[in-house]
């Protein structure tokens, strides 16, 4: 699609009258979910004093879609992080002034940040798969428009 930006934010909206409407069909795990989100907007620079070394810029404009299923089968749980983002053609025509750590060399880029499984009972938690963490060891890694994930 040639704005994936525009197609995340389109599906978040009819994803979540669909969501309301077919509770019922979905089951407890869906239907008591959570859906949560972000928009971001992110403008980078690299000034250098050098002539040897061109200064380098990026913007970018994202949609961020966290899905997160309730408890099921006795304390089980999926989650998943949907990304897009998108340059807007902001990116300049010399590839040495586009930063790519922003968000790489592409005008517009989606991706699946997140996708887990976990399990929660008496207190206990144990999620497995790629995900976002913020723990004492270890912070969250959200420098950049897409968040990284372990």
């Amino acid at each position: 699609m040639r704005h994936p930006l525009i197609a995340v934010a389109a599906a978040v909206v009819l994803g979540g009258l669909s969501f309301a409407g077919h509770a019922d069909a979905l089951g407890d795990p869906l239907s008591h979910g959570h859906i949560d989100g972000e928009l971001r907007l992110y403008d980078f620079n690299r000034l250098y004093s050098s002539d040897a070394k061109p200064d380098a810029r990026a913007l970018s404009g994202a949609v961020l879609l966290n899905l997160r299923t309730a408890d099921f089968g006795g304390g089980f749980g999926l989650g998943a992080s949907l990304l897009s983002a998108n340059a807007f053609g902001t990116q300049p025509s010399n590839p040495a002034r586009n930063d790519v750590t922003l968000m790489g060399t592409d005008n517009a880029v989606s991706a699946l940040g997140q996708a887990y499984v976990q399990y929660r009972n008496h207190g206990m938690l144990l999620r497995a798969g790629q995900q976002y963490l913020d723990t004492p060891w270890m912070g969250s890694s959200d420098a950049r428009v897409l968040p990284a994930s372990y």
